[in-house]
C-alpha cells in the first residue's frame, strides 16, 4: 500500500526530520499499519509542519522535495499536490535491509550520516530555543530478545498518539465542548470522540416535543405501520454514505467497502418497526435511565445528580460480555465500594475498562460508544443535558457487517453507521404524524432487542435482581452502602481476601546469564531503555506462568494441581510489584486458595511451602514468599502493619522511590483506579506519618492516599529448604490422589510440570543473553569513555 501523499521512505524522513516521529529503525509494515489505521495522520503532519507555528522553523526548501501521489487503495482523499521530488533522489536517501520483521526503510549508518553532516549548515528543522517540538506519534525502536521482536516497556502496546500541543500555539479545547462544530476542524486524534460524531450528525432528536416530559413507566407508543421496500431502503443507505462522504475528508465508500460494512438486513429493520409498539424495546433507554435514577436514590437518599451520573457510567463500563441483570449486579458492587472509598475487589471480565474510567473519567466518557450510551440514559435520568445519539455497540457492528475491533479503531465507520441510522429514521418519520416521531436511538434499541430476541432493559432486569437479592437476605434499600455489601454480592471476594498469596518473580541473578544482567544494572541502572528492556523480559515470562493457553490450565494451575493431587483452578492471578533492597520488581500475585469440584479450598501450610519450593528451585530464586494482609484488628498469629490505598496508576519508578524514602518494603496489588500497597513490617506497625510524608514527596500533595491499619502473616522459604519440600511431594501418594466424591484419579506428573517451569527459566536466560549481547548494550560500554571527551551520550547511542 502506498503512502497517501508520498512514498514510505520520504514519509519517514519527513516525519523524523520534523520531529513528529521519534524512534529508530521503522519497518515498512509498521508504517503502513500506522497509516492504515489513521489515514489522516500524514495530512495532519503536513498541516502542522507547513501551516502551523512550526512553519517558521522549517526550511521552506523542503516544499520543493514533496510530490503528491493520489492513492487508490485506501480511504484518504488526496489534498492539493505540492511540488516534486524525483524517485532517484528519494531512493538515494534510503536503503532497504531485511530483518526478522520485514524490510527496514531508513537511512544507512554510513551514507545518511554523511549526508546529515553535509546538511548541517542547512537543516530541515531548526529547533527553537523556546521549547521542544513534541512528536505526533512515537514508534519505539525494536530490540531483538530471544526469537521475538520486542519493544521497550509493554510489548503488546501499539504506538501511541501524543496530543501535546505545538509550542507557541494553544489548542482550542472548545471543540470538545460545543454541540455543533465544523467536522473539518477536528484533528485525527480528536475523532474518536462523541463530539466528532455529533459534529457530523448534529440533529439527534426529531420533532419538537420534549422527550423528557413523558412518563415512560406508563407511556405506550403508537404502532408504526410503515415498512421499507428494497429500493427505498437501498437508496437511503447509499444516500447516507454520500452525505457523510461530503462532510469528511475520508473516502467513505472506499472505507466501508474495505471493512465490509453493509446495510443491516431489511427484514430486521421491518421487524423492528413492527415491534415499535412494545415500550420495553422502543423505550429501552428512557425506561433504563429513569429506573437507574430511582435505584440510586433508593440506595442512597442523599444522592446527587453527579452520583446518578457516576452510577450510570459504572453500569456502562461493567457491561462488556455480560447480560443486563449481571451487569447491574456488578455495577452495584463497584458503586458500593467506590462511594465508601474502599478498594474495588468486584471481579469481572472487562475490569480494565473500569480501571481506565477511574483513572481518567473525562477521556473515557468521550468515546463514541461509551459516551453516547451513558449520555442517553443520563439525559432521561435528569443527570445530563446532552441529547441522545445512536449507540453503535458490538451488536450493532455485527448488524452492519463490521468486526467490533474495526469499529473501535475507525471512527469514520461509527460516523457512517450513525448517519445511516439517522436517515432510516428520517425516512420512517415522513410517514408518521407529528408528535409520534421515531428517534434514531429508539430504532437502535428496537434493532438491538429484535436481534437478541428480548428487550431486557434495566427496569425489567432490576426488578428481577432485587427479588433475587431479597431471597439471599440482602435488602437493596439498607445494605448497599454497608462495607461488606460487595462481599455478600460476589461470593469469590471473601475467599480471595482470606487467601495467602504467593508473590512470584522470574528475574534471577543466580544463573550465568542473570549475573550478566546484574552487572549491567549495577553499571547502567539509570539507563531508562535498558531497564525497560529488562522489565519487558520479566513481564513476558511472568505472563507465561499464569496465562491459560487455548483453554488449557496455566502453568501455575498445573503446579498447584500436582501439589494437591487433584485438578484445581485459580482465579484472580495478576501482575504486581514487590520491593526489596532498593529495587521495585515485577511479580505475579497468586491466591493460594484454589477452586475445586467441591468449592474453594485453601492450601495447607505444607502444600503452600511445597508450591513455593517447586517454583523457587526451577525459577532459580534465592527465596520465595507468601503472605496475607487484612484490614482491622490484630488476631493471634498475625503482626501489626499498615496498608495504603492509592488512587493513582501503578508506577514502578515511584514505588521504588517510596521504598527508598520510607525504608519499608511493599507488596503492590493493582486494583481498579489505583493500587493497594501492603507494608512488610516485622517491628510492629509502621510509622504512618513517615509513609504519608514520603508519599506526598513522591506522588505529590494532590494524589489521593488512605492509610489503613492492618495485620499480616507470611511464609518465607529459602533455597536450602527447597529439596525437602519437593521430596515431600514426591513421596506423598505417588500413584495419584482420588478426588473426594469422584471415581477418577488425578495422576501427578512432576517431571512434566518441572520441565514447563524450567522452560520459562531457560527462555528468560536466552532473552538475558540476547540483551547483554545487543548493539545497544555494546554501545553503552563506550559511553563513559567517550563522555570524558565531552561527547554527549545522545550522539553515541542512536
Amino acid at each position: 500500500m502506498a503512502a497517501p501523499l508520498l512514498g514510505i521512505p520520504a514519509l519517514y524522513e519527513l516525519l523524523v526530520g520534523s520531529g513528529l516521529l521519534v524512534g529508530g529503525a521503522v519497518t515498512a509494515q509498521q508504517m503502513q499499519k500506522q497509516i492504515e489505521s489513521n489515514p489522516e495522520l500524514v495530512q495532519e503532519a503536513l498541516q502542522r509542519i507547513f501551516t502551523g507555528p512550526t512553519s517558521e522553523i522549517v526550511n521552506q526548501d523542503l516544499f520543493k522535495n514533496i510530490q503528491a501521489k493520489p492513492t487508490t487503495d485506501q480511504g484518504t482523499k488526496p489534498p492539493t499536490a505540492p511540488t516534486e521530488i524525483s524517485p532517484d533522489d528519494e531512493m538515494n536517501l534510503y536503503s532497504m535491509s531485511a530483518t526478522p520483521s520485514g524490510l527496514v526503510l531508513g537511512p544507512t549508518t554510513g551514507e545518511i550520516e554523511k549526508q546529515r553532516q553535509e546538511a548541517m549548515p542547512k537543516p530541515l528543522i531548526t529547533v527553537p530555543e523556546v521549547g521542544e517540538i513534541k512528536p505526533l506519534i512515537t514508534i519505539p525502536e525494536k530490540i531483538n530478545v530471544g526469537n521475538a521482536e520486542t519493544f521497550p516497556g509493554q510489548v503488546t502496546e501499539k504506538p501511541q498518539q501524543i496530543s501535546t500541543p505545538i509550542p507557541g500555539k494553544e489548542v482550542d479545547m472548545s471543540i470538545l465542548t460545543k454541540d455543533k462544530v465544523d467536522p473539518s476542524k477536528f484533528l485525527a486524534k480528536d475523532k474518536n470522540t462523541k463530539q466528532y460524531i455529533e459534529a457530523t450528525n448534529p440533529v439527534k432528536i426529531f420533532g419538537n416535543q420534549d422527550l423528557r416530559a413523558k412518563n415512560y413507566s406508563k407511556e405506550v407508543p403508537a404502532p408504526i405501520e410503515y415498512r421499507f421496500n428494497t429500493k427505498t431502503y437501498q437508496k437511503v443507505y447509499d444516500d447516507s454514505l454520500k452525505e457523510i462522504n461530503d462532510k469528511v475528508n475520508v473516502d467513505i465508500p472506499t472505507l466501508t467497502k474495505k471493512f465490509g460494512m453493509k446495510a443491516p438486513d431489511i427484514n430486521l429493520i421491518n421487524k423492528s418497526l413492527e415491534a415499535a409498539q412494545n415500550p420495553d424495546e422502543r423505550y429501552w433507554y428512557q425506561k433504563s435511565g429513569d429506573y437507574l435514577k430511582n435505584l440510586v436514590t433508593t440506595i442512597d437518599p442523599n444522592a446527587t445528580p453527579k452520583d446518578i451520573a457516576d452510577f450510570i457510567d459504572i453500569v456502562s463500563v461493567t457491561s462488556g460480555g455480560v447480560e443486563p441483570k449481571q451487569n447491574l449486579k456488578l455495577a452495584l458492587g463497584v458503586y458500593s465500594d467506590m462511594k465508601q472509598n474502599q478498594p474495588i475487589l468486584t471481579g469481572f471480565k472487562t475490569s480494565q475498562s473500569l480501571d481506565k474510567y477511574l483513572s481518567n473519567k473525562e477521556q473515557a466518557i468521550n468515546t463514541p460508544k461509551f459516551g453516547n450510551f451513558t449520555d442517553t440514559m443520563k439525559y432521561f435520568a435528569g443527570a445530563g443535558d446532552r441529547e441522545p445519539n445512536v449507540v453503535n455497540d458490538l451488536q450493532m457492528a455485527k448488524l452492519f457487517g463490521v468486526k467490533p475491533d474495526q469499529l473501535a479503531s475507525n471512527p469514520e465507520l461509527y460516523n457512517a453507521m450513525t448517519t445511516v441510522m439517522n436517515n432510516i429514521t428520517k425516512e420512517v418519520n415522513k410517514n408518521l404524524p407529528e408528535g409520534q416521531e421515531l428517534q434514531p436511538f429508539e430504532l437502535q434499541s428496537l434493532m438491538w432487542s429484535q436481534s437478541r430476541g428480548m428487550a431486557s432493559n434495566y427496569e425489567q432486569v432490576g426488578q428481577e435482581l432485587i427479588q433475587e437479592l431479597s431471597k439471599q437476605g440482602i435488602n437493596i434499600e439498607t445494605d448497599v452502602m454497608k462495607p461488606d455489601f460487595a462481599e455478600r454480592l460476589q461470593k469469590t471476594i471473601t475467599p480471595y481476601k482470606e487467601a495467602m498469596k504467593a508473590t512470584i518473580e522470574v528475574g534471577s541473578f543466580l544463573t550465568p546469564q542473570g549475573k550478566q544482567i546484574e552487572q549491567l544494572i549495577n553499571q547502567y541502572g539509570t539507563d531508562e531503555r535498558l531497564m525497560n528492556d529488562i522489565n519487558t523480559i520479566h513481564r513476558r515470562h511472568l505472563k507465561s506462568l499464569i496465562t491459560k493457553q487455548a483453554k488449557q490450565p496455566s502453568v501455575m494451575e498445573e503446579v498447584l494441581s500436582n501439589v494437591l493431587g487433584q485438578k484445581v483452578e485459580v482465579s484472580r492471578m495478576q501482575e504486581g510489584i514487590g520491593t526489596y533492597e532498593g529495587k521495585a520488581n515485577y511479580n505475579v500475585i497468586v491466591p493460594l486458595t484454589v477452586n475445586t469440584s467441591k468449592g474453594p479450598r485453601p492450601l495447607t501450610d505444607e502444600e503452600r511451602l511445597s508450591t513455593l519450593a517447586l517454583l523457587g528451585k526451577n525459577l532459580n530464586q534465592a527465596a520465595m514468599a507468601a503472605s496475607n494482609f487484612k484490614a482491622g484488628e490484630i488476631t493471634e498469629g498475625r503482626m501489626a502493619t499498615g496498608q495504603i490505598y492509592v488512587k493513582s496508576p501503578v508506577d514502578q519508578a515511584k514505588i521504588q522511590e517510596l521504598h527508598k524514602i520510607t525504608g519499608y518494603d511493599y507488596n503492590i496489588t493493582p486494583v481498579a483506579g489505583g493500587f493497594v500497597g501492603s507494608v512488610i513490617s516485622f517491628d510492629g506497625a509502621p510509622d504512618e506519618a513517615k509513609i504519608q510524608k514520603g508519599f506526598e514527596k513522591v506522588f505529590g500533595k494532590d494524589a489521593e492516599m488512605d492509610y489503613i491499619d492492618s495485620s499480616w502473616k507470611g511464609d518465607y522459604l529459602e533455597a536450602n529448604d527447597y529439596d525437602r519440600y519437593i521430596n515431600g511431594i514426591q513421596k506423598s501418594d505417588i500413584g495419584g490422589m482420588e478426588e473426594e466424591g469422584s471415581t477418577r484419579k488425578y495422576r501427578r506428573d512432576l517431571d512434566s510440570i518441572t520441565k514447563k517451569i524450567q522452560d520459562i527459566a531457560t527462555a528468560r536466560d536466552t532473552d538475558y543473553a540476547n540483551l547483554a549481547g545487543s548493539n545497544y548494550v555494546q554501545k553503552l560500554g563506550q559511553v563513559k569513555f567517550l563522555e570524558t571527551k565531552n561527547i554527549k551520550k545522545e550522539k553515541i547511542i542512536k
